[in-house]
């Protein structure tokens, strides 16, 4: 196969939707590495070859292309669930403080409490979400088109249902709180207490 020859390969396959990965070794495979998706060279490729390449494999042994796809589809996965987290989160305080406003009545949350989830409730589930270990049968599932959003449209419904019925209920404990004659300040400390129990189960 020539040089010319696999760059046509490369851009009919890119035509037809594919994600392309490309092995080559020599100066002739630059153009069509480049124009890959992922341009793979092994070990004792030419300079040349290696700077247009993506991925390098250093122990020239393809079953390592395997394990790099596996790996970055778990953290691709990761990332998807920690971006439906924090966004979730952070939309369930934005629906709570709106309908304080709403109905007049003093916020549901402060700032230092809101700093405080933001900071301090939401880092230690952020942080185990991205140390997740993969889950199985990652390989079997078709691969991601580099058009495709990171948060698909089952997530973002998802993540807006659990968001939007969070928020409201929250919102009518601190309502129901306020009415029953609690103080205002023992009232926040509920809602504060309920919104954090919500994030660690959400």
């Amino acid at each position: 196969v020539t040089p010319t020859q696999k760059l046509k390969i490369v851009e009919a396959l890119k035509k037809r939707g594919e994600v392309v990965a490309l092995v080559g070794d020599g100066v002739n495979d630059a153009p069509a590495l480049k124009r890959s998706d992922i341009g793979i060279v092994v070990g004792d490729a030419s300079d040349v070859a290696r700077e247009t390449a993506d991925l390098v494999l250093l122990d020239s042994n393809f079953a390592t292309i395997v394990a790099a796809v596996e790996e970055g589809r778990g953290i691709f996965a990761n990332i998807q669930k920690v971006m439906t987290y924090l966004l979730g989160d952070t939309f369930a305080e934005v629906i709570i403080i709106l309908l304080g406003l709403v109905y007049g009545v003093p916020l549901p949350l402060t700032a230092a409490q809101i700093l405080w989830i933001n900071l301090v409730t939401d880092t230690f589930p952020t942080l185990a979400l991205t140390m997740e270990p993969k889950e199985k049968g990652l390989l079997k599932r078709p691969p991601i088109a580099s058009t495709l959003p990171i948060l698909s449209r089952s997530i973002v419904a998802f993540m807006l249902v659990a968001s939007f019925s969070s928020g409201i209920v929250i919102f009518l404990l601190y309502i129901y709180l306020l009415r029953s004659g609690t103080d205002v300040a023992t009232a926040r400390l509920i809602v504060f207490t309920a919104f954090s129990l919500k994030s660690l189960f959400y």
